[in-house]
């Protein structure tokens, strides 16, 4: 009688069981590893894989840096074992290392070296609906407590309250099935973030490399009346109790006008004019640099109608790689009439 029930259950699952079954699903490339010989590395890259029977779909992320855009492919494969064989790529071998509920590992061979491609299963249920556009967000990242300004409708400033630095990066939307990603442009590659909730006062994502993490973006409403205060004409003043150092031959803001979109400084010989962006907490009035994504900054210390102190750089060169070394001094200023 076991004999019989066991030809009975291998004759059911030739005919039903899918050599496919296990792989369907929705995938997210966490990461992948090149093997080269005795050397390895661990690459990031933004990629999405759909399975759904012998029909393979993936999409490549675009590439701003080198013009590359997004790229959705669909190919026709047959699984023998662990082997993959695809119709069109005869010079590649693919085959499955690992395959869990959760982890799956493609490994391609070719002449040179090999990769492994380690992806991750997606889950089920995800947002669609979040714009990121001109706002703010606060959360705990892996360098503690950070802000994320979205100020147009590509880039954004990143910046760490433990680290002094503020960074640009281009920002877009990736949508694949169901799913919809932010992502950002790294330096070395692009990252996706799963957008997997949003709700009126914050939105929960996941990113996703060697596991998930998941972190709740707090919305942060800018202070008002910030910027009206900050528009006018300034101008240095001794009302700090410590007295401020003799200042640098190269300082050009003794007097300086705050606009919508710009702020001018200096003397009819030599002007300063550049771009100013206030950040998420009204607490920094940030300045982009050129053909750089940091951005140099003035910490607001206190703020009147009247009167502003300002953490400041001793000197405000157009392009703080020229070698001069950036100290820091807090300066007061006067609000004063044209």
């Amino acid at each position: 009688m076991k004999k019989v029930l066991l030809l009975f259950i291998l004759v059911l699952c030739q005919y039903s069981c899918s050599p496919y079954e296990e792989m369907e699903g929705d995938w997210i490339l966490a990461y992948y590893i090149t093997v080269n010989g005795q050397d390895q590395s661990i690459n990031n890259d933004c990629a999405f894989l759909s399975i759904e029977g012998s029909k393979w779909k993936t999409l490549e992320c675009k590439r701003p840096d080198t013009g590359v855009e997004s790229k959705e492919q669909v190919f026709s494969f047959k699984r023998k074992g662990n082997k993959l064989y695809f119709r069109g790529l005869n010079d590649n071998t693919f085959e499955i290392v690992t395959l869990s509920k959760d982890s799956m590992v493609v490994q391609v061979y070719d002449t040179t070296s090999n990769l492994k491609f380690v992806y991750k299963r997606l889950p089920l249920k995800s947002s669609r609906n979040w714009d990121v556009r001109n706002k703010s967000f606060r959360f705990i990242g892996n360098n503690g407590e950070a802000y994320w300004d979205f100020f147009s409708d590509t880039l954004m400033i990143e910046h760490s309250i433990g680290q002094k630095d503020y960074h640009s990066k281009e920002w877009w939307t990736e949508n694949f099935e169901d799913y919809t990603f932010l992502v950002l442009n790294q330096i070395d590659a692009p990252q996706p973030i799963l957008i997997d909730s949003v709700r009126t006062e914050s939105v929960y994502v996941s990113v996703i490399d060697t596991k998930f993490s998941n972190y709740e973006l707090e919305m942060i409403k800018p202070e008002e009346g910030i910027r009206e205060k900050l528009i006018g004409t300034w101008k240095l003043s001794n009302d700090l109790p410590v007295p401020r150092p003799p200042e640098s031959f190269a300082f050009k803001f003794e007097k300086f006008e705050i606009m919508k979109e710009n702020i001018h400084a200096g003397d009819g010989i030599s002007v300063v004019k550049t771009d100013w962006i206030l950040s998420a907490d009204s607490e920094t009035i940030l300045f982009p640099i050129e053909k750089s994504r940091k951005f140099k900054y003035w910490k607001i210390m206190e703020l009147t109608n009247d009167r502003i102190h300002l953490d400041m750089p001793d000197v405000f060169l157009n392009d703080i790689n020229q070698g001069v070394k950036q100290n820091r001094v807090i300066r007061s200023y006067r609000k004063v009439k044209d």
